[in-house]
This record gives C-alpha cells, sequence and structure tokens, in this order.
C-alpha cells in the first residue's frame, strides 16, 4: 500500500481540497481527511473508489509500502478554535506526525510538504 496526497477542486476556484489516500493501485483505498467547514470539522476515514471522485486534481506519491495509518491519522489535533484552518493544515500535521512517529522518513515529509506549501500559499495568498 502506497500514501497519496490527494489535490481536490473545488466550485471556489481558489481553494483546492487535500487529503491523505493510502492504496495499493491509486483506485480503492482508504481517505484520511477532515470534512466540514471552518470551526466544525471533524476527522473522517474511509474507504473509496477513486473512480467515483469527481474533480481529483492530482495525485502525489509520499510513500511507497506504507503501513496503516488510520490509529496514526486519528490522533491529528483538529483545530476548530482557529477559523482560518483547514483540511490543508491537517494533512501538513498528519505528516509531521507521520514522521515524528517514524511512518514517514524526512524525504517523504518534505516531498509530502512541497506538494502541500504552494496550495496553502495560493489559499492565503503568499
Amino acid at each position: 500500500m502506497d500514501l497519496y496526497i490527494v489535490v481536490y477542486s473545488s466550485i471556489q476556484p481558489e481553494y483546492q481540497h487535500v487529503a491523505l489516500f493510502r492504496s495499493s493501485d491509486k483506485r480503492f483505498g482508504s481517505m484520511y481527511e477532515v470534512t466540514g467547514a471552518s470551526g466544525f470539522f471533524r476527522f473522517c476515514n474511509s474507504h473509496v473508489d477513486m473512480d467515483t471522485i469527481e474533480d481529483i486534481e492530482a495525485l502525489h506519491l509520499v510513500k511507497q509500502g506504507c503501513p496503516d495509518i488510520q490509529i496514526h491519522t486519528q490522533d491529528v489535533f483538529v483545530n476548530n478554535s482557529d477559523l482560518k484552518w483547514n483540511c490543508q493544515f491537517w494533512v501538513s500535521d498528519a505528516l509531521e506526525l507521520l514522521r515524528n512517529r517514524g511512518i514517514l522518513n524526512d524525504r517523504e515529509y518534505n516531498q509530502g510538504v512541497d506538494v502541500l506549501w504552494p496550495i496553502i500559499s495560493q489559499w492565503y495568498g503568499s
């Protein structure tokens, strides 16, 4: 099973949803994400068929041979007190937690962050 960052387009052109996806074939697997809206996000883990999900822009490989990460991703803090916090920050925090717990090495972590920061920068206009 490999770990990916999945990027979705949105009806709001300035916004992109991101999540973690673990799969052996890039089609069927487990999605780890926060869903909801500012102040009301919650962690969600579901089994998905990527062929049924619309508006996927990209799948970015983070780690080949990734163990199950549900036990770890459910520990990632969901910051509903900060109304600027969103799914992009959750994925960034999840990558950091996975690195700190030895699931990702520094190269894999940096590869994931390299995917996220342009998306986060675009959202904040920096």
